[in-house]
């Protein structure tokens, strides 16, 4: 199941696109958020630090705003694939330096919209990211292996040791497979 985010100043452009991921991928959405602001999607995302999305988002020819805002959005988010749009002609070398997976022409072809959505579900597949699942008296914690920086043992207690925090729970390391 994706989580779609679509980010642009045209509300009918909004809507229109949320019509056309519905109708070109239906079952396979859990949901779509849109975004008329490209600061509420960078809050987005560093609010939902753990998902995975597919970003489809306005470049803004012009000032490359939309750039910066992938390259915010990746920051949060690595693993979410970002699908630009753009209605204008001119050629815009910003768009290499953060990595997507499409860009769309508006008005957008529902047949391109399809590529562009298959390409990044394609990319997500080939991401997955293997979990740890350990429990403590907080709850349960699914970490991402790629996220994990080493392992720390201390009488009974395993420590796991990440960049933004520290993970401990009665274990052993031989029960670590």
């Amino acid at each position: 199941m994706w989580n779609v985010l679509v980010c642009d100043a045209d509300e009918a452009f909004l809507e229109s696109i949320k019509k056309d991921i519905i109708r070109v991928a239906g079952n396979k959405i859990k949901k779509i958020e849109s975004f008329r602001e490209k600061e509420g999607l960078e809050f987005y995302a560093a609010d939902h630090p753990h998902e995975t999305n597919i970003i489809i988002l306005d470049i803004d020819s012009a000032s490359c705003r939309g750039i910066r805002a992938a390259e915010k959005v990746l920051e949060h988010q690595p693993n979410s694939q970002i699908i630009f749009t753009s209605d204008g002609e001119e050629y815009v070398p910003e768009i290499y330096d953060v990595d997507h997976v499409y860009l769309l022409k508006k008005p957008v072809d529902v047949s391109n919209l399809e590529k562009a959505l298959n390409r990044a579900c394609e990319k997500m597949g080939s991401m997955k990211v293997s979990m740890l699942s350990v429990s403590n008296k907080q709850g349960m914690h699914n970490i991402p292996l790629n996220e994990i920086l080493f392992f720390e043992n201390e009488r009974r207690r395993v420590h796991i040791h990440t960049m933004e925090r520290k993970i401990s729970y009665y274990g052993r390391f031989d029960n670590l497979t």
